[in-house]
């Protein structure tokens, strides 16, 4: 089956409906293989084939009708108290509710990733990402079982996002100002942090300036975030957009630029600090061969777990088979004996039918016998009848004789 392209790849969102809309590029490291297997719809991004991206959206109101995001996608409502949607493969939906009438917030639940396995959103330090289970057991919330409540963290997080929405309506001309900036004061890598993708070599300025620029296709103004490494997520790019057509003050605007170099100056001599750090350190060689020890034994755990998924699986099909033979053999024996049951009662039925024809002759025997006794009865009646007319004739005849006589 053929995958879809990469739809962070292509244009950033922008929105008419609602022009100040700021858009996030976002990635993490998706170090367990089997979550693309079967599930994950797109291509994979060239030459980081372990990172996963996703679109942060901020804006004002319910999202828009004409940004359709991606699975994966996040829209926050900033509007107090925040709202977070999440896109799935249909459309947008939202995680959490505002407060009831009662004034208490909603409690919700973790939403898994639409399309990986293992992943849940929840904050990630500085930004809400895409995490393990694992990852957020360890802050005491277990994703099956636990009622949290985002929205603190929400304004915690989003607060500021929102106030620079207010203070400023991005045009062309400011974003072009804001990459020429940025490419003046580049901000570095976070792949130099990185110890298994580590080489050792100097990072000059230039090595910078490459790392940002594989980054120019996602954005014209960066911010990186190297907060999180547990479990394998690395946010390796922010890239925020803000769309507007109003006017904006422009004395903010500056104090915003002039805020901006001073963190890009400071987050680039930081890495360049941390990056010479990690070329002398010791122990950099004994930290990479127990990263990739800690990948093998994951690795040959998850292929345990499948050969004794597959034992359990064989076990379960012999004894599910084990138990349709002996239900089949006793609906056998059953329909043996109904069987049997049937004839006997066939046979008695028979039996039945016939002694109930006997008994039938015997009747009519009987009856032809007691009409024939009738007969008899009538006939002798009438004999004894004349008998007696007879024998009182006699009588009467012998009286006469007797009184002729004397």
């Amino acid at each position: 089956m053929s995958l879809l392209p990469n739809p962070w790849e292509g244009p950033t969102p922008v929105s008419q409906e609602q022009p100040g809309i700021v858009v996030t590029l976002r990635l993490f490291r998706n170090i367990h293989k089997h979550c693309h297997t079967g599930t994950y719809p797109y291509e994979l991004l060239k030459g980081r084939p372990d990172r996963v991206p996703f679109y942060e959206i901020v804006g004002r109101g319910p999202p828009p009708k004409d940004v359709s995001g991606n699975p994966g996608d996040l829209y926050i409502d900033s509007n107090h108290p925040f709202v977070v949607y999440i896109r799935n493969n249909v459309e947008w939906k939202a995680w959490n509710e505002r407060s009831g009438t009662d004034g208490k917030p909603k409690r919700i639940r973790l939403a898994p990733h639409p399309n990986l396995v293992d992943r849940y959103l929840w904050r990630n330090k500085r930004s809400l990402n895409w995490l393990t289970e694992s990852t957020i057991k360890e802050t005491g919330i277990y994703p099956r079982t636990s009622s949290i409540d985002p929205i603190e963290s929400l304004a915690d997080l989003f607060q500021h996002t929102r106030e620079s929405m207010s203070a400023v309506g991005s045009s062309s001309e400011e974003l072009a100002a804001l990459g020429k900036r940025e490419r003046e004061n580049p901000i570095p890598s976070p792949d130099i942090l990185d110890p298994l993708n580590y080489k050792k070599q100097k990072f000059e300025d230039t090595s910078v300036n490459q790392s940002l620029a594989a980054l120019k296709r996602y954005s014209t103004v960066s911010d990186e975030d190297f907060a999180d490494r547990a479990d394998g997520n690395i946010e390796i790019a922010s890239v925020r957009h803000s769309q507007g057509g109003r006017a904006f003050n422009l004395s903010s605007k500056a104090n915003e630029l002039t805020a901006f170099i001073a963190e890009a100056d400071e987050a680039r001599i930081s890495a360049e600090g941390k990056a010479r750090f990690l070329i002398v350190d010791p122990a950099l060689d004994a930290l990479k061969t127990e990263m990739r020890a800690r990948e093998d034994a994951e690795n040959k755990i998850s292929a345990l777990e499948t050969k004794l998924s597959g034992l359990l699986d064989a076990k379960e099909q012999d004894e599910l088979a084990r138990i349709v033979h002996s239900q089949k053999n006793v609906k056998e024996r059953r329909m043996h004996k109904l069987k049997q049951n049937l004839d006997k009662n066939d046979l008695s039925r028979v039996d039945t039918a016939v002694q109930i024809t006997i008994l039938k002759a015997s009747v009519d025997d009987l009856t032809a016998q007691n009409i024939e006794t009738e007969k008899k009865f009538k006939q002798a009646s009438l004999a004894l009848a004349a008998s007696d007319s007879s024998l009182a004739k006699l009588r009467s005849k012998i009286q006469e004789l007797l009184e002729s006589d004397g």
